[in-house]
């Protein structure tokens, strides 16, 4: 499963959570409110001219 972040609704905090696809919202674990998906930016972008489309040092291909 992959892991998404989730932004506190109240506090802000941003958790990381492996969890499905389908899961929209969980609960903060600081200050229990609800937390909601957010836009990773660990993704980021790569060059459209690897053939993988992961950067060469990552380990995947």
């Amino acid at each position: 499963m992959p892991i998404f972040e989730y932004r506190c609704t109240k506090c802000e905090k941003i958790t990381e959570k492996i969890c499905s696809s389908t899961v929209t919202e969980i609960e903060c674990p600081e200050c229990h409110s609800p937390a909601k998906k957010t836009v990773s930016i660990f993704s980021g972008q790569t060059d459209s001219a690897s053939a993988g489309g992961c950067m060469p040092s990552s380990g995947f291909s």
